[in-house]
């Protein structure tokens, strides 16, 4: 879905760009079948109003580990 990264940064700050928000396990595989960046909670990060060509991902999970080679959700 095409809107603005300012919906999802605490500064409300940041252009458009085609948001995936990655809110279930089954989502996991779509989220990253293109180029995309990958935004948490949204704080500290600066985006431009000119807004990214790159896909965002929104994480909206809970419970992710990483180790090494392995993510677990």
């Amino acid at each position: 879905m095409c809107g603005f990264v300012a919906d999802y940064t605490s500064l409300k700050i940041g252009g458009r760009a085609e948001i995936f928000v990655l809110d279930s396990v089954d989502k996991i595989l779509s989220a990253f079948a293109e180029k995309c960046v990958i935004l948490g909670k949204g704080t500290n990060v600066l985006v431009s109003d000119k807004g990214i060509s790159e896909r965002v991902v929104v994480n909206r999970l809970r419970g992710i580990s990483f180790d090494k080679n392995y993510v677990t959700v």
